[in-house]
């Protein structure tokens, strides 16, 4: 017997008839949307004397907030910036290099390795590759240097020949 067929506009979800319309033509404006909440009470932004007291009590890291919640803020002190992780150092890495030290960590990380002696590694290898890089960088701008040179250098001769007659 023959499985029936599903009827493939009942899957569907229904569309709207004016679909092909701008939204806020065919929706139109709602006064439910432009009206303001009438049932929110409003803020006080002064503090009462109660607060202002209890808020010189509180060390100087704490905060508070206008409507009276005390929030905690911890903050980085000068000069101290957390050290990045192992994962960090390759997700922010050269793109060249990310294959190489994605390599070297996850080596590392079968070895057993601790995470700072990881993160010794891959700071090691990315110095490395730094000045690789900037070596190539300074040996390519030399040689596009000298070509410049040798260019400037065979106009100068083609012209000397040509002027003079």
């Amino acid at each position: 017997m023959p499985k029936a067929r599903r009827n493939k506009c009942k899957d569907k979800l229904p569309r709207s008839q004016g679909a092909t319309i701008a939204v806020r033509e065919y929706y139109g404006t709602s006064s439910i949307i432009d009206t303001p909440d009438h049932d929110v009470e409003e803020v006080s932004s002064s503090l009462s004397s109660e607060d202002a007291s209890a808020k010189s009590d509180l060390p100087q890291h704490v905060r508070t907030m206008s409507d009276g919640s005390i929030v905690d803020i911890q903050p980085v002190e000068p000069g101290r910036v957390p050290s990045p992780t192992a994962s960090e150092i390759i997700a922010n890495c050269h793109e060249e290099d990310m294959i190489e030290m994605r390599n070297v960590d996850q080596k590392a990380r079968a070895e057993g390795v601790e995470p700072g002696e990881r993160k010794k590694r891959l700071l090691e290898l990315q110095e490395q590759r730094n000045e690789q890089r900037k070596l190539e960088e300074k040996i390519a701008q030399e040689e596009a240097e000298r070509k410049l040179d040798e260019e400037f250098d065979s106009w100068i001769e083609k012209g000397k020949g040509k002027g003079k007659k």
